[in-house]
């Protein structure tokens, strides 16, 4: 990154630089139109997925351009105030856009609605809602309120109906879901269900615009030029998942930012800062809250807190993270381990889709069918799953069988997954183990852990990818440097929160937001490709849509599976491969000015 110092632009920098903004305007202004044609009911076969994708690249391609032009314009208000300008416009463009391929968000308002009746969310999966029936069974006081709400209005009973993974439980922890219930709050009673999807999705575009003015803030601390900011405020995977599609890590990623950022100031009053560490404490806490990933940045900000201002100051800010997240996820713990009596589900049986849905109530006026889409996410991992939750159900389901668009967690997988338990069709390519090697592995896991022989690759492979995480999390913490710079800070909470999305077994395209803030902060840019090559990951639904249950252009793969083992190595390798590159350089080329933090 330039410094704040750069030179002053010409004003043929200056109009590159605006040419480019407004190609991307132009290119959001393009998929929301595009975006009809993936609102719910659309035939999924007619979605234009490849075109879409296309642009979204191509747009975080000019995104990135942009970044590299504005770096050699001058670090003034007007270039700030353009960078705002243009992201809120970017925003306007993509809120009023069908959500995209991605139908988290009714979920969200369900949650909402449930908050609203002073019912707890964790208690009662929707399916559960959708089935109960008090003419034949005895249901509580509680799930009776639902199922008066579920009755009383047929845009919550429609809502009700579009949540995905109906039989499970909601595993978004109590602060996000005091996000919903301030959406419902602020939505009229008998609001549409688009409205009711606006409001929520503009809630959720505050705390992305908060991330986008703390960056800057950030940015200026560490005398970094504002343009960076453009990897976050203009980025399409950002406007796509969060104004586009809905998804509240907006909320965990405010929260975690404003901890950093108080951490940084009270990393520059050292030793003074002690209240501020015991704030940013708090704050992370309140993230852990929001979205459970926070919480492998507390030893780092422990031992930051304890380098600048003492071993007293670590230990309280460890003690107020400690407690403020046991505090904010008692709801959702005590829930899970204590499901009130009417609360389970029958068997796992789907209820049959109607043939038709309607976006007015029916026998409206206004009413109008259409085909029910395929809106259930096509992966057999995550179908399997879905079929498992009655043994797992909720936030351990989560932890314990998802798995998606990962490749490195894969890879280990597949080589120890026993052949009768692999899911696909097929065996992948790059699962070069024996039967009898994987047969044998499973049978000792098993012996050894009580585990299902069937789930020992998973095990095996969190084991694998979790010491590969800690080991990172711990040399990025006892290396932080006592520096005045709080850059050494940004750079290491960076570097934690990116290799955990690049060991987890589920690399949705929306969680390296997580990491993406303080990407500007981390020496080696090949972490800025992530965001691009990340929205390959909606290939996916084309393959399996176009693709089901026939042969992909004569490969041994069908649908789904062509997407999970081949094209996700072109997602993930190029990543892969520059970071060892750029990590080759620093070490031989820039280790002598670079400072402690490596990449």
């Amino acid at each position: 990154m330039h410094d704040v110092n750069a030179p002053q632009g010409s004003g043929r920098r200056w109009g590159i630089f605006l040419v480019l903004a407004a190609v991307q305007l132009a290119i959001a202004a393009w998929i929301a139109n595009l975006s009809v044609y993936f609102a719910y009911g659309a035939p999924p076969l007619r979605r234009p997925i490849p075109l879409v994708v296309l642009l979204l690249m191509t747009a975080s391609l000019l995104h990135l351009l942009s970044v590299h032009v504005g770096r050699r314009i001058a670090a003034t208000r007007k270039l700030v105030w353009t960078i705002l300008g243009v992201a809120i416009a970017l925003r306007a463009i993509w809120l009023v856009s069908h959500p995209i391929l991605e139908i988290d968000i009714y979920r969200y308002m369900w949650d909402g609605a449930v908050m609203a009746q002073g019912v707890s969310p964790f208690d009662y999966s929707p399916l559960r809602v959708q089935q109960a029936d008090p003419n034949t069974e005895t249901i509580g006081p509680q799930l009776q309120r639902l199922v008066e709400l579920r009755e009383a209005d047929w845009r919550l009973h429609e809502i009700l109906r579009r949540v995905h993974f109906a039989e499970i439980r909601t595993i978004y922890p109590p602060v996000s879901q005091a996000v919903f219930a301030l959406a419902t709050a602020i939505t009229p009673s008998r609001a549409e269900i688009a409205t009711r999807l606006l409001v929520m999705k503009l809630v959720l575009v505050v705390f992305d615009m908060s991330v986008l003015a703390m960056l800057l803030h950030l940015l200026r601390r560490c005398d970094l030029h504002p343009s960076a900011s453009i990897l976050w405020g203009w980025s399409p995977l950002v406007l796509k998942e969060f104004a586009g599609s809905g998804h509240l890590d907006s909320i965990a990623v405010a929260l975690c930012m404003a901890a950093l950022l108080v951490a940084v100031d009270a990393w520059r009053a050292s030793p003074g800062g002690r209240f501020g560490w015991s704030v940013g404490g708090l704050l992370l806490g309140l993230a852990v809250g929001a979205k459970l990933y926070p919480i492998v940045l507390l030893p780092l900000l422990g031992h930051a807190a304890r380098l600048r201002s003492g071993w007293g100051a670590g230990l309280q800010t460890v003690a107020i993270c400690g407690l403020a997240s046991c505090m904010t996820l008692a709801p959702m713990v005590y829930a899970t381990l204590n499901p009130p009596a009417d609360a389970p589900s029958r068997p796992f049986e789907p209820p049959p889709p109607p043939p038709t849905m309607t976006e007015s109530p029916p026998g409206s006026p206004n009413a109008v069918a259409s085909p029910l889409p395929a809106q259930v996410d096509p992966d057999e991992r995550h179908q399997t799953a879905l079929a498992e939750a009655r043994r797992t159900d909720g936030l351990r389901a989560f932890l314990s069988r998802w798995q998606m668009n990962d490749l490195f967690f894969m890879v280990i997988e597949e080589n120890v997954r026993p052949a009768s338990a692999r899911l696909a069709a097929v065996t992948p390519w790059f699962a070069v183990t024996t039967d009898r090697f994987r047969a044998s592995v499973a049978e000792w896991v098993a012996e050894f852990s009580g585990l299902e022989p069937e789930r020992a690759g998973f095990w095996i492979a969190r084991a694998i990818t979790g010491g590969m995480l800690v080991i990172i999390a711990v040399v990025l913490t006892v290396r932080l440097p006592p520096t005045d710079s709080p850059r050494v800070l940004l750079a290491a909470a960076g570097l934690t929160l990116a290799w955990l999305w690049m060991l987890s077994p589920t690399q949705n395209p929306w969680y390296w937001s997580w990491a993406l803030p303080l990407v500007p902060f981390v020496r080696n840019s090949a972490w800025k490709w992530v965001s691009t090559f990340a929205l390959l990951y909606y290939l996916r639904f084309w393959f399996a849509y176009q693709f089901q249950g026939r042969s992909v252009w004569g490969t041994h793969y069908q649908g789904a599976d062509f997407f999970d083992f081949v094209v996700v190595w072109w997602e993930h390798l190029p990543i892969w491969c520059a970071l060892i590159v750029g990590a080759v350089w620093h070490r031989v080329r820039v280790e002598p000015l670079a400072g402690p933090v490596r990449d």
